[in-house]
């Protein structure tokens, strides 16, 4: 994979950032949002695992596009189910912009 280096930085630092790097830092939003004290794993359920409602899911998404600056839309926060699904959205996401 080459990073292209041309785009905002907001853009490029997502980019540089490894899925485990991605993971670490969307489970430092979750464990101040909606996990409390949960262990936080790729599998793991936002609603299941976190018992996290509709307002708890907007504020998350909110938190992440600030922390990602990224626009996460309607469409993409209904296919969210694990943090798995986050990741690999932060990552496609932030390689959209790339391109």
């Amino acid at each position: 994979m080459t990073i292209d280096h041309s785009n905002s930085s907001v853009s490029v630092e997502t980019k540089r950032k490894s899925v485990d790097e991605v993971f670490r830092e969307i489970s430092e939003i979750l464990a101040q949002s909606v996990a409390h004290n949960k262990e936080i794993t790729m599998d793991s359920s936002i609603t299941g695992d976190f018992g996290a409602d509709s307002l708890d899911q907007i504020e998350l998404v909110m938190d992440l596009e600030k922390r990602f600056g990224c626009t996460i839309s309607d469409e993409e926060t209904s296919k969210i189910k694990t943090v798995g699904d986050i990741v690999g959205l932060v990552m496609r996401l932030s390689n959209e912009e790339k391109a």
